[in-house]
């Protein structure tokens, strides 16, 4: 396994060695992401700091969310679904690098959320859409960033929006080639079918 864009930090505490997929206690052995699998769940309200960092995010204090979370990942660092959390909250706070390198260790490990895990985790759904657009903003802005695309897609996977992700994907592919991960998604993303009209997620420009 090899993780393309994770950088051990230099001046913050390191929370977890994502050059390594997530060691989650119930998977033995690290598992490709598969089309048929189950999203991950939230975990219950089994863990003090989650509970507070998730509190945090719903209004908007981003920094104390992603001390809490951090803090909880420190008690269950096998967690996969804090981890997850965690590349959300660093998604918000714009820190995209980070964000795609704690995605991809969990991606390595099985899918993601799905769009009503992810939408239930926010006070206001406007604000998910402006970070969305945030993203997409950067990576237009830079378009050699392949840690941006790369995050992009996962969130249009997660919001189901299958030919936009498979576009991300392939940018990846080109700028970081032999990215097995990146392999996989992309095969997923083939067979993957847009949403129902219902979906409260705007539908990314094309």
């Amino acid at each position: 396994y090899y993780n393309p864009y994770y950088v051990v930090p230099s001046t913050t505490t390191i929370v977890y060695n994502y050059s390594n997929p997530i060691p989650v206690e119930t998977a033995s052995v690290v598992t490709p992401p598969t089309s048929d699998s189950e999203p991950a769940p939230v975990p219950g309200s089994d863990n003090p700091d989650f509970d507070a960092a998730r509190a945090a995010f719903r209004d908007a204090d981003y920094g104390t969310a992603l001390s809490r979370v951090d803090a909880a990942i420190q008690r269950v660092p096998t967690d996969a679904v804090l981890h997850e959390f965690r590349a959300l909250v660093l998604f918000a706070l714009l820190e995209y690098r980070q964000a795609a390198a704690v995605v991809h260790s969990v991606l390595a490990i099985g899918p993601g959320w799905d769009w009503t895990t992810m939408s239930s985790l926010y006070g206001n759904v406007a604000d998910y859409t402006n970070q969305l657009r945030d993203l997409e903003a950067y990576v237009k802005q830079n378009p050699n960033s392949s840690d941006a695309h790369f995050l992009l897609a996962y969130h249009y996977l997660t919001t189901g929006y299958a030919d936009e992700a498979r576009r991300q994907l392939a940018e990846v592919d080109r700028l970081t080639p032999n990215d097995r991960l990146v392999r996989q998604l992309l095969g997923m993303s083939e067979t993957a079918t847009e949403p129902p009209a219902e979906n409260p997620t705007p539908k990314p420009p094309v």
